[in-house]
């Protein structure tokens, strides 16, 4: 569901005039599972494939997911019967749309990493895609849920220190020292820093004792 908020709030298929926040759908979702375990209902989630062909149909506010849901209500109570003898070629082709979409986005993607020097995103979309192709969706999903859990630990315990020069020409804005060192001008008697990660009880003596 995050996921499905994060690239689909954002461009000209989102959901116009709205910002959305991958942690509020979260917490709506949370909600809707703990109040839907009380009466034995299924678990609700955000799925990208649905969420994506619902964008992809027109759908440009939340009117179109309260529709979907009314919709989708109507053909389980009532017509489910009838699409038992529906041609797995139609349901086939509404999954290659959303796939071919997604492959669309990836050389775009695969750029914008290449464009950061992303090199451990880039390994782990490798990783994952290598595992997935040759081996099995599961161990694929697998590793790319440890793999994450363990950068995500790892940048939360050992957090990163960037020095900052002042871009010359501008007032106010600063870039990567280590990128473009000789791009740069250093501000006398003054050391800038920046810290990508958030600081928590897990990192802050390891940053006080780097810096």
């Amino acid at each position: 569901s995050s996921v499905a908020a994060k690239s689909l709030g954002e461009g000209t298929h989102g959901l116009k005039g709205m910002h959305l926040s991958p942690n509020r759908e979260l917490v709506a979702l949370g909600a809707a599972n703990i109040v839907g375990g009380m009466f034995m209902s299924l678990p609700a989630f955000g799925g990208y494939g649905r969420s994506k062909l619902n964008a992809q149909t027109g759908g440009t506010t939340p009117m179109s997911g309260i529709l979907l849901s009314a919709i989708t209500l109507v053909c389980v109570l009532f017509l489910l019967p009838y699409f038992y003898y529906l041609p797995k070629g139609v349901l086939s082709a509404m999954v290659s749309v959303v796939a071919y979409s997604l492959i669309e986005e990836c050389p775009h993607d695969i750029k914008f990493f290449f464009q950061i020097r992303g090199w451990v995103e880039l390994s782990l979309m490798s990783i994952i895609f290598l595992a997935t192709v040759f081996y099995s969706l599961t161990l694929g999903i697998a590793l790319g849920i440890g793999l994450s859990l363990l950068a995500l630990i790892k940048h939360a315990t050992k957090p990163r220190i960037q020095i900052l020069g002042k871009i010359p020409g501008k007032a106010n804005q600063f870039e990567n020292a280590e990128h473009s060192p000789e791009h740069i001008e250093y501000v006398e008697g003054c050391l800038i820093v920046k810290i990508p990660e958030p600081l928590t009880f897990a990192n802050t003596g390891e940053i006080k004792t780097r810096l």
